[in-house]
């Protein structure tokens, strides 16, 4: 796990904790919207777009080099799209963290999924690395409707910000905290297909990489699933992967969509870590 990001858990926490006391629906997502902006801009992110997507957040962190080899210089750098879900589920939440909806809970886990991408652009913002790469952020609305990665797609960013490949996380309580995995495409999916699934190269490269670089982190190979949300619709437009974490504890037994589900916030340096290692 990096560092930056244990030092951070306790900000990324409140943030967390938040979003989960402010649920909003649909593209209703105003307040989300609002401080997922404000945040950026405290982490130092400028390029931000709240008029694209209704409800929803565009974020741009370019790294460019001062200096490059010449050989370099005509190559394009890399765009990466990372997606997280900002909108509640119509539910009545009966956990122990306080809502402030009665109509409306983050039984998904998406208001970690929204800690989790603030922590990356974070920092990727105040990255010192060398690297010459373009990060695009998509808080992504209404996907609990199934028609927020439309929203997003017929927006253009794709085509305005020539992104290459996009990556998505998802909370999954039936694995273990500190185990992830990579859900397969279904049997004769062909990648890149709206079915196509998590594309077999990248998914090849992310788990090398994340096997090199935290040892100690526990790969489940797991079987051909329905699609979780709306993710297979940026995958049939550009190759991407969907990770899924673990993040069963002892006190976080319950599945996705149960009104007791509530978000374990001791995964969130792990899931930083695993998705800031790829980008």
């Amino acid at each position: 796990v990096f560092q930056q990001f244990v030092l951070w858990q306790s900000q990324l926490l409140r943030i967390r904790r938040d979003f989960h006391e402010h649920p909003e629906l649909g593209f209703q997502t105003h307040r989300t919207a609002k401080r997922i902006a404000d945040i950026l801009l405290r982490f130092g992110v400028r390029h931000i777009d709240l008029k694209s997507v209704p409800g929803g957040v565009i974020a741009v962190i370019r790294r460019h080099l001062r200096w490059r080899f010449p050989d370099e210089r005509d190559n394009n750098p890399p765009v990466i799209a990372l997606r997280a879900r900002i909108d509640a589920s119509p539910v009545t939440e009966r956990s122990d963290i306080f809502c402030r909806n009665p109509r409306a809970a983050h039984t998904q886990g998406h208001d970690g999924e929204i800690a989790w991408l603030l922590g990356v652009a974070r920092d990727f913002a105040h990255d010192t690395k060398m690297g010459n790469s373009t990060l695009v952020l998509i808080f992504e609305p209404g996907s609990e409707t199934g028609r927020g990665a439309d929203a997003v797609i017929h927006s253009g960013i794709f085509e305005k910000y020539g992104i290459e490949t996009i990556f998505g996380v998802c909370a999954d309580p039936t694995l273990p905290m500190g185990t992830y995995g990579f859900t397969a495409p279904e049997p004769g999916a062909t990648p890149g297909s709206a079915s196509g699934g998590n594309d077999p190269e990248r998914v090849g490269y992310a788990r090398d990489l994340i096997n090199d670089l935290f040892t100690d982190a526990a790969r489940t190979d797991l079987p051909p699933l329905p699609a979780p949300d709306d993710f297979s619709r940026y995958q049939s437009i550009v190759p991407g992967i969907m990770l899924r974490f673990g993040v069963r504890g002892p006190k976080h037994q319950t599945s996705l969509g149960s009104p007791e589900f509530d978000f374990n916030d001791s995964t969130l340096p792990i899931v930083c870590s695993l998705t800031g290692g790829y980008v």
